[in-house]
């Protein structure tokens, strides 16, 4: 509930594996066994909560799912890497992760792709997976970034 750059690092590999991303930050995390769970309150950063969370000092909003929520601001990040990339002349990826992105942040949380989706996408733009030894006993559990 707090996905962020200041949350994020990158694990680069000396022997040529692609970046891993890492989320740094747990302070404000929940813990929910399905896609489907629900929560209430706002948690997360201004800048970078989905639409739903509502604000600090707004209105008390209606339940929500947090692995939904967590799905926004990894659209945003994909917003601030594409942007940063053209500006050094590497290029956005394409269309693919332009309509993922969309995707990511629609203001209808239902519509926000799963993380299987959302990993297919970055292999069809490209992007070279690295797998890690967490990866065996996360496959069935999560569902986005």
């Amino acid at each position: 509930m707090d996905l962020k750059l200041d949350n994020m690092d990158v694990d680069m590999d000396p022997k040529g594996q692609p970046p891993l991303p890492l989320i740094i930050a747990f302070d404000v995390s929940v813990s929910v066994d399905v896609e489907h769970a629900k929560i209430k309150g706002f948690l997360g950063a201004l800048r970078w909560v989905a639409p739903e969370v509502g604000t600090r000092n707004g209105p008390i909003q209606m339940s929500y799912s947090p692995i939904l929520a967590d799905c926004w601001p990894c659209g945003q990040m994909i917003l601030y890497f594409q942007e940063n990339l053209k500006e050094r002349g590497d290029g956005s990826r394409g269309p693919v992760l332009d309509r993922l992105r969309g995707q990511l942040v629609s203001n209808i949380p239902e519509s926000r792709p799963s993380l299987t989706v959302v990993l297919d996408g970055y292999r069809r733009a490209g992007v070279k997976r690295r797998l890690t030894e967490a990866d065996e006993g996360y496959k069935s559990k999560s569902r986005c970034i």
